[in-house]
Parts: C-alpha cells; sequence; structure tokens
C-alpha cells in the first residue's frame, strides 16, 4: 500500500516568505499525526535547500522545481506512482486553475465548474440561477460596453464594481454616482496593466449590488461528495469601515465574539445550500459573506485555497491545522 500525499504548488517568492514556516509546521503535524507526506512543487531552477532538505525529508515533506505546466503535470504523475496523492492544494490564487488540472490528471474530483474561483462572475451566475435567496443584481462586460444607464436602471446607486478575475481586493471599489463610475472606467486602462504585469488577464468587469453590513468569512472543505467539513469563522475589517474608499484588509479576527455574532443566522444552512448552487466538489473554500442589517447571509465571492494568513490565525486562536479538514475532523462552525 502506498503512503498518503498532498501535493502542494507554490512559488519561489512563496518559499522564501516567512509564510512558508506556517505552512511546513502544518504539514510536519499532519506527518507525526497522520503520515500523511506533503510535496512542494516549485517553478524555475532548483533551489539549493541541501541545509534543510535531510530534515524536512524525516517529517515527509519532499521539495521539487518544474519548468513549466507540462513539465509539472509529468512530475506529479510520476510521484503519484510513489504516492497515493489525495489532494492537489495551493496557496496561490493564480495556480488554482492549474492544481484544479493536476487533480483532473489524477482522476481526482474536481467542482462542476473549474473555473469558478477565477471568474466570479460564474458565481453570481451559478447563485442567481439555482437559488434565488443567495443571489444579488449584477450585470458583466468589457469596460468600455458598459452602459451607466442599464447599471442605474438595473441595479442602482450604490453598486460594487470589480474585476471578473481580479485577485484579493484590487479594483474593488463602491461606486455611488456617475461621475465615480466615469472615473473608474477612465482610469482602469492603467489599472488593467497593472494586473497584466502581475500575469493576469482580465478583460470584464462586474458590476454588483452593494451589500451593507460586516464582512466575515468561513474556511472549509468540501469533499467530493459534496459534504461540508467546517472550520470557524471570521471577521474582516476593511479600509471602507474607517471611510477609505478601498476594501483592503486591515486586520482579521477570530474569536468567541464572532461566533456569537453568527450564531442562530442558518450559516451551516446558508454555506450547504451556497455549495449545491454552485456545484463545488473536492476543494478548499475561503468563502467572503455578509451578515445584512436585515439579518440576512450574503455571498461577497467564493475561493478555492484558504484565505490569507488563516493557516496561521487558526492555529493561534484555535491550535486547529486546516489541512485536518481534508481528513474530516468533527468541527462545525457556531450555529
Amino acid at each position: 500500500m502506498k503512503n498518503k500525499a498532498i501535493v502542494h504548488i507554490m512559488n519561489k517568492k512563496r518559499m522564501n516568505a516567512p509564510d512558508i514556516k506556517v505552512d511546513l509546521d502544518a504539514m510536519e503535524e499532519l506527518w507525526n499525526k497522520y503520515g500523511i507526506n506533503n510535496i512542494i512543487f516549485y517553478k524555475g531552477e532548483k533551489v539549493d535547500y541541501s541545509h534543510l532538505i535531510s530534515k524536512l525529508e524525516k517529517y515527509g515533506i519532499y521539495t521539487q522545481n518544474y519548468s513549466n505546466r507540462q513539465d509539472l503535470i509529468d512530475k506529479v504523475k510520476e510521484f503519484n506512482e510513489k504516492f497515493e496523492v489525495i489532494f492537489v492544494y495551493t496557496a496561490l490564487e493564480l495556480m488554482i486553475n492549474i492544481s484544479n488540472t493536476l487533480r483532473q490528471e489524477l482522476g481526482l474530483k474536481v467542482s462542476d465548474n473549474p473555473n469558478i474561483f477565477r471568474d466570479k462572475s460564474i458565481q453570481r451566475k451559478l447563485l442567481q440561477e439555482n437559488n434565488k435567496e443567495l443571489g444579488i443584481k449584477f450585470l458583466k462586460g468589457e469596460p468600455e460596453k458598459l452602459d451607466i444607464d442599464e447599471i442605474e436602471k438595473e441595479i442602482g446607486y450604490p453598486f460594487i464594481m470589480k474585476p471578473v478575475n481580479g485577485v484579493q481586493s484590487s479594483g474593488v471599489v463602491k461606486i455611488t454616482k456617475r461621475s465615480d463610475f466615469e472615473d473608474y472606467i477612465s482610469n482602469y486602462k492603467d489599472f488593467h496593466d497593472r494586473l497584466k504585469a502581475r500575469g493576469i488577464e482580465n478583460k470584464e468587469l462586474i458590476v454588483e449590488e452593494f451589500i451593507d453590513g460586516n464582512l466575515y468569512t468561513l474556511d472549509y472543505f468540501v469533499t467530493d461528495k459534496g459534504k461540508v467539513i467546517f472550520s470557524k469563522p471570521a471577521q474582516e475589517i476593511l479600509g471602507i469601515d474607517f471611510g477609505i474608499n478601498d476594501y483592503f484588509v486591515v486586520a482579521r479576527v477570530a474569536s468567541k465574539k464572532v461566533e456569537d455574532d453568527l450564531e442562530g443566522t442558518g450559516l451551516k444552512k446558508f454555506i450547504e445550500d451556497t455549495i449545491k448552487a454552485c456545484g463545488v466538489r473536492n476543494t478548499f473554500v475561503h468563502h467572503e459573506f455578509k451578515l445584512t442589517s436585515k439579518g440576512k447571509l450574503k455571498t461577497i465571492e467564493l475561493n478555492g485555497r484558504f484565505g490569507g494568513g488563516r493557516v496561521d490565525l487558526f492555529k493561534e486562536a484555535y491550535d486547529m491545522n486546516l489541512f485536518e479538514m481534508l481528513l474530516n475532523p468533527k468541527v462545525e462552525p457556531g450555529e
């Protein structure tokens, strides 16, 4: 019987960042508790980790470089001959789709629409079509083709504008009047060029109704059968909360108070209904949502990875290794 392993897709920047220590600690714990190996793949020339390799391999952690997409696929398949790869994970938003491709190559289940985490309009469309209670009003289109008259009629002020496949909160702006819209469109080319320099080709924008309320997040794992394995909710404090028209994260809060704030809101059913409507399968999900002033839960977006800083945050707050959700621990949110 082959030993089980998780494949992690990284890059050199990630491997040289402080977060790598958090990642390695989580991997070491998986080895110590479950005998799970972890294989880190990174693009480019082989990095000399000779001072670490022997130590890492004692804890079932291996590193492997690759040159291009096909080389990555081939090398992951080679490792699958030695190990039973049970999951392919990436913390990098731009690598979400290749991680899905690798799962498919290994015969692992993926979401009904594998591009759902990169094209945020797919999420909006599926929620609106499959469960109107969960959906919100939205439009999408190329910047020069968006019609402000149609937006004012179909959505109204205020509304949110953001790239279809951006990263983090880049380009997310609250529009309160026509001149805001005109300024956003006129400045979009410069923003588009900056995104493109980061490897993101974004040709369309989403325009969606503004949702009031505090922003919360929940990281969870969805099995190949659609069962949700929950961690704990957290609250995000944003620049917009301080009167700045920017959605950058100022602070992340995980506490009993956050759980209490969401108690009785139907959080568990809301998450399960969202996953069913979107056809999400066999993936970690970082779910951003708001609790509105009317007491309703509304999705902001879904991401196919842990949220930034969550592995460290939940280890500190709850002594919880988020990767363990893959192994079906009984962890439930406040309900």
